[in-house]
Order: structure tokens, then sequence, then C-alpha cells
């Protein structure tokens, strides 16, 4: 989902260990539907609380989007291009 995802939505970071949703709201409208039966983004942070991945942060972007929160997830379990550690989650 995350691979799949137009990047100004959500994206793995650099260290491919985390990934950051930029758009929470297009998230929910656009992404989440294709891969689960709802579109809340609320309900897919439940999920990911659930399967203990843990939120390390928040960021706010400066200048061109001042006021906008991003959201960083990480789960030792999931990280870029390593399917063979999903069974862990």
């Amino acid at each position: 989902m995350i691979t799949k995802c137009d990047p100004k939505i959500a994206s793995w970071d650099p260290d491919g260990k985390t990934f950051t949703v930029y758009d929470k709201d297009r998230l929910g409208a656009e992404v989440i539907p294709k891969y689960f039966k709802h579109n809340q983004y609320s309900s897919f942070m439940r999920s990911l609380n659930s399967y203990r991945f843990k939120k390390i942060g928040v960021d706010k972007q400066n200048d061109s989007t001042p006021g906008i929160i991003y959201h960083r997830y990480s789960h030792p379990g999931f990280i870029q291009g390593r399917i063979d550690l999903l069974d862990s989650i």
C-alpha cells in the first residue's frame, strides 16, 4: 500500500524503516478503500495500533504548508523491501 501510494499522500522514509502519512484525508478517500472495507483514517490508525505499530512522532511542514501535521509510523516487522518479516506482524 505504501509503495504504491502517491508520495504526496504517504511514502516510505529514506531509512526504509518508517513511513509517513502526509495527507490523511486523501489517504482515507483514495488509498484505504483499495485495501480495506472502509475509508476512515481513524480506523486505519486503530488497526496500526492493534498490530503494535508505533507512532514515532509528528512533523510539521515548514513554510510551504504551515499547520499541516504529518504522522510517522514504524514496526520492526515492517521494513521496505523485507516481505520476509511480514509474518512477525
